[in-house]
């Protein structure tokens, strides 16, 4: 009786927030977020109360029941050092396409791998796994010996994801919630009762938390060549409806014209496959911000962008970079983001990455809006103090990139930081910021994590069952204090 009070007071709370919400998840929850330290119960606070009460479960409370699954192919990839071995790549894509019904995806990558191959690449080859990131394999290993050393290596990412999945469903604030790994198929299993919002705790399972630190190019870097594709997107489609039209390239023009003269085909509205797409109202030239553009165009972009005869244009500067998209700010212009340039390498591999975090919190940057505060061990202090130094000397940008998002760009205007605290600021609110807070303690999966199935649960099927059993506990009560005054 004792705990069933207080899953009487719980539901009551929640009952109210209902009520005020009128159907808008997003105000039940920002009630129910509001309510987690008042004092609501016998001295205890609604958080207390709420992990006091008796486990509902799903089918009482309703939530989200998901099954996600860890790619094993990205784990292959990655202990294979990300080769460009043809026989490795070609057996990924035939162990994606073959594979049957529950089998594993590393049973039929080493068929796939077998086939392929034909005994002419051994599993154990340095263009395989014979390399760096798998010290325990030795080339003169059989295929049957590397074989049981990568499904060890496959087996203990995926613990590594379950438990990064535990920590984040932790943090997450569910009461009880439930987390099952399904074998060794990489399949994980999540219930979460009484989950309101369905969105949040998707990305929240879903996001990788891959951040990365980059040198951002500036906007000036960049538009010569964005002219020069644009230019060559518009011959590129002249020449497809007048196949006579001998219509050349026009050579790239210094950033000024580019941005400001009116009499320019740049400028003409309507006649320019890629820059009529960037909105470059709110940009300056030593900026990072390339343009301002639709999310429904960014699609279009990418794919312009990734032309061969778009990238064989790129300048010897430009070689490596990486165009990628900012986080979308839905308070100040839903429906658009910005654009970057990073200053990749051939390797991909950022300067610095999120494995140097030590501890993150959410806190208010000086204008009160909400910001992710970190802080880095002592080589990645070390690191950090460089980029920002050079940052510092070079008018430069630093752009915090996580999971292939800029949340931020900013300028060091004080000199080189050390100690190795840093700030991300971004388009988030309260709860995002703590969100990706808890994440980036948690640390980051080892691959990406789809979900190949989700069920949103209502609690209509034990309705009657709580109502029955509140009522049978308060008649026992009774009876049980007549009796006893009897």
């Amino acid at each position: 009786i004792y705990q069933l009070s207080f899953t009487y007071v719980a539901g009551n709370i929640e009952d109210d927030a209902k009520a005020l919400a009128k159907g808008d998840v997003d105000k039940e929850v920002a009630y129910l977020e509001s309510m987690k330290d008042s004092v609501v119960y016998l001295g205890y606070t609604y958080d207390e109360v709420r992990n006091k009460q008796i486990n509902k479960g799903l089918d009482l409370e309703g939530g989200i029941n998901v099954t996600l699954e860890i790619s094993v192919k990205e784990i292959l990839k990655g202990l294979a050092n990300n080769t460009d071995n043809a026989v490795f790549n070609k057996a990924l894509d035939q162990a994606t396409k073959d594979r049957q019904g529950n089998q594993d995806y590393l049973d039929a990558f080493f068929i796939a791998f077998q086939n392929a191959s034909n005994g002419s690449v051994p599993l154990a080859s340095p263009e395989v796994f014979g390399n760096r990131i798998l010290d325990e394999v030795d080339t003169k290993m059989t295929d049957a010996q590397v074989q049981k050393i990568v499904r060890t290596k496959v087996s203990e990412a995926i613990d590594s994801a379950f438990g990064v999945l535990g920590e984040r469903i932790d943090k997450f604030g569910v009461v009880q919630p439930n987390i099952m790994k399904m074998g060794e198929s990489g399949r994980i299993l999540v219930e979460l009762p009484g989950v309101k919002d369905i969105d949040r705790a998707t990305k929240l399972l879903q996001s990788t938390a891959q951040l990365e630190f980059w040198e951002a190019f500036k906007v000036s870097d960049v538009m010569p060549y964005l002219s020069s594709a644009n230019e060559a997107l518009k011959a590129s489609a002249t020449a497809a409806t007048t196949p006579a039209d001998t219509t050349k390239v026009a050579p790239a023009k210094g950033v000024d014209d580019l941005l400001g003269s009116k009499d320019s085909a740049v400028a003409k509205k309507g006649n320019n496959p890629l820059l009529d797409k960037l909105d470059q109202k709110e940009v300056y030239g030593a900026g990072p911000v390339i343009g301002i553009v639709a999310t429904k165009d960014t699609a279009a972009i990418n794919g312009y962008l990734k032309k061969q005869e778009i990238r064989n244009l790129l300048p010897a500067e430009l070689r490596f970079a990486r165009f990628v998209w900012g986080k979308e700010d839905v308070r100040k212009k839903r429906g658009f983001v910005e654009m970057y340039a990073l200053k990749t390498n051939r390797d991909g591999v950022p300067p610095l990455a999120g494995n140097v975090i030590t501890d993150a919190s959410s806190t208010f940057d000086q204008q009160s809006k909400p910001m992710v505060s970190m802080s880095m061990n002592t080589k990645g202090s070390q690191k950090w103090e460089e980029m920002t130094g050079k940052a510092y000397r070079e008018n430069g940008f630093i752009a915090i990139v996580l999971d292939n998002v800029v949340y931020s760009a900013p300028s060091v205007t004080t000199g080189p930081i050390a100690g190795g605290n840093s700030q991300i600021s971004g388009n988030f609110d309260v709860t995002e910021a703590k969100d990706l807070a808890n994440i980036l303690r948690a640390g980051k999966l080892p691959a990406k994590a789809d979900i190949v199935q989700k069920e949103v649960v209502g609690p209509s099927l034990g309705q009657e069952a709580i109502d029955n059993g509140i009522t049978s506990s308060l008649a026992g009560l009774l009876i049980v204090s007549l009796w006893m005054i009897v």
